[in-house]
C-alpha cells in the first residue's frame, strides 16, 4: 500500500514542537554559536612559523561558541567596556566548566581553542560608545601549549586567534551586554579575524595572518533542531497509523 504524507499532517507536528520549545525550561548555560566565512587578507611571516600554511586570497571558514550565562565577568569592566571570560576546566574564579570555542580553517589547516588552560580563558569583549573605538565585539583566545605552529628553540611561543566586528560610529550596540542575536555584518565597517604568533618574553609579533569576514550566521542549538524533528516525526507517524486503519 502506498502511503502519501500530506502537508497538513506534518504541519501540526512542527507547531507542537515549537510549543514544546516555548514551554521547555531555559538551559542553565545556553550556548550561542556562529559560523563565519571569509578569505585571507594579509600574511606576515618572515620566519615561516606558519609553515607556509596561509596564502592571500585563500578561503576561510570558522566558528565561535560562547555562553549566556556561564561567563566570569571581569571586575574591571564598566558601562563602555566589558570582558566575559569562559573556562573549559576548573579555574580560580569558580566559573562554570563549559565548552567555549573559536575555530579557524584555512587551506585545510584547522586552528581550534577550547580553553583547556585555566589561566588563559576564551573571552568576549564588548565595547559600547568607547572613545576612539565605538561599538566593538571581539572574541578570541590564546592557544594553549603545545602550539599549533613552530616553536623557537625550547621556548614555546604564544599563538593567539580572534575575530573583531567594529562600528566606529557607535550605533550598533545600546549597551556593553553580551550579544545574543545574529550579527548584521552591514553595520560593521571593520570585520576581520587573525591568527598570530608572539614571543612570550618580548611580546613581539613574529607572525600574523589577518582575514576578512564576509558572512556570519547564528547556528541553532542541536537540541532545538532535534525537538522540532521529533515533533514533526511523531505527528507524521500518527497520521500514517490512522491511514492504515482506514
Amino acid at each position: 500500500m502506498k502511503i502519501q504524507l500530506q502537508p497538513k499532517a506534518i504541519l501540526p507536528g512542527i507547531l507542537l514542537a515549537a510549543l514544546l520549545l516555548l514551554r521547555s525550561p531555559a538551559h542553565a548555560q545556553s550556548p550561542i554559536s556562529y559560523d563565519f566565512t571569509g578569505e585571507v587578507a594579509s600574511v606576515m611571516d618572515p620566519l615561516n612559523l606558519f609553515n607556509s600554511t596561509y596564502a592571500v586570497g585563500a578561503p576561510i571558514t570558522g566558528s565561535i561558541t560562547y555562553f549566556n550565562p556561564g561567563f566570569y565577568l571581569d571586575p574591571f569592566g564598566d558601562s563602555t567596556d566589558q570582558i566575559y571570560e569562559y573556562f573549559g576546566t576548573a579555574n580560580p574564579n569558580g566559573a562554570p566548566i563549559l565548552t567555549p570555542q573559536i575555530r579557524v580553517d584555512a587551506a585545510g589547516r584547522v586552528v581550534t581553542e577550547r580553553t583547556s588552560d585555566p589561566t588563559f580563558p576564551v573571552f568576549a569583549e564588548v565595547t559600547n560608545d568607547l572613545p576612539g573605538v565605538g561599538d566593538n565585539f571581539f572574541y578570541g583566545a590564546q592557544l594553549t601549549y603545545p602550539n599549533f605552529f613552530n616553536s623557537q628553540g625550547s621556548d614555546p611561543l604564544f599563538d593567539d586567534l580572534g575575530i573583531t566586528l567594529n562600528d566606529p560610529t557607535g550605533t550598533v550596540f545600546a549597551t556593553d551586554a553580551l550579544p545574543v542575536n545574529n550579527f548584521d555584518l552591514s553595520q560593521f565597517p571593520d570585520k576581520t579575524g587573525f591568527v598570530e604568533i608572539v614571543d612570550p618574553n618580548t611580546f613581539a609579533q613574529l607572525a600574523y595572518m589577518q582575514y576578512n569576514i564576509r558572512t556570519i550566521q547564528a547556528t541553532p542549538e542541536p537540541g532545538s533542531i532535534g525537538l522540532l524533528l521529533t515533533g514533526a516525526t511523531s505527528i507524521s507517524l500518527l497520521a500514517i497509523r490512522r491511514r492504515r486503519k482506514k
